[in-house]
């Protein structure tokens, strides 16, 4: 989910949203399935895709991430859930949830490209969002 539909969980769903979410889906497949800053050492040579998601699966630090960037909810009042604290950090930031390793060419793969460059415009979108209109879609934690 987008972080706002998080963050403000009455707040309706729009295609912005739905677009946010596609970057997630992304980076979630960036963290599974290529060498990353959250990898673990690989051993030398070559690795097919099932070998990196074999080792990510063991890699409790990759898990933590996963987790907190994905998974955290925090109970609300009248049946809602909020999260999202993690996303908004990194939209607050210039850093990326998951730097991906260059390419055997020793160049930024197309996805860390894709990555960077959806991330700078969803930094752009969420500048130009007025927070205070979004508070009505703001639910107290329990």
């Amino acid at each position: 989910m987008s972080t706002l539909c998080l963050v403000y969980p009455m707040k309706p769903q729009e295609v912005a949203d739905d677009l946010e979410s596609v970057v997630y889906i992304l980076a979630r497949m960036g963290l599974r399935f290529h060498k990353h800053s959250h990898s673990v050492k690989y051993s030398p040579g070559s690795q097919t895709t099932d070998d990196i998601r074999k080792i990510n699966a063991t890699n409790e630090d990759l898990a933590t991430l996963v987790s907190g960037f994905f998974d955290v909810q925090i109970e609300c009042e009248n049946g809602y859930w909020s999260g999202g604290t993690m996303k908004k950090t990194f939209l607050q930031s210039t850093g990326l949830p998951v730097e991906l390793s260059e390419g055997p060419d020793g160049k930024e793969t197309p996805l860390a490209a894709l990555l960077s460059t959806l991330y700078g415009l969803l930094r752009q979108h969420y500048g130009a969002i007025n927070y205070t209109d979004l508070e009505r879609f703001w639910v107290q934690r329990k």
